[in-house]
């Protein structure tokens, strides 16, 4: 498998899983390569995308002396409007549901549809709020976690 393939089958993976999942919101999660461009059509739901990153090689004291690690970025946000400025009422639902999605994969074995083991998860870097976008009296905000996942292959 070619490494942006395993890249696609890690994220597809996560957003399988994310659907299956019982979290403290309803979202449906978009896989894709680019941010979304028309974050109108989700008015004020919470959205959750999965975006494929960064593929690199890694020394380890192994047999091979390398591993892959793929790195996909997941982010949740929400349009907020408000006359006042956003605060913590606003913004502590959507890092509980980044939290929890954090410990749901976090060291997590990653199946495919099929159920098949596709990747491990090694570690996440958490972002608090990575970005508050302004548009007048409407706001997004975001959060965002980088998950970094070694291929099953490599494990074999």
């Amino acid at each position: 498998m070619t490494t942006k393939a395993a890249l696609v089958n890690i994220s597809e993976a996560i957003r399988t899983t994310l659907v299956a999942a019982t979290l403290s919101q309803s979202f449906t999660p978009v896989r894709s390569w680019f941010p979304v461009k028309k974050l109108e059509d989700y008015g004020s739901s919470v959205y959750v995308f999965i975006y494929p990153d960064n593929v690199s090689s890694v020394a380890i004291q192994d047999r091979d002396g390398n591993k892959k690690q793929f790195e996909v970025i997941v982010t949740v946000g929400k349009k907020i409007t408000a006359e006042a400025e956003i605060d913590n009422d606003d913004v502590d639902p959507l890092i509980l549901l980044i939290e929890e999605i954090d410990t749901l994969f976090f060291h997590a074995k990653l199946k495919n549809t099929d159920g098949d083991l596709v990747a491990f998860c090694d570690g996440s870097k958490f972002e608090t709020v990575a970005n508050i976008e302004a548009l007048g009296k409407d706001s997004r905000v975001f959060s965002a976690i980088t998950f970094t996942f070694t291929d099953y292959q490599e494990q074999i």
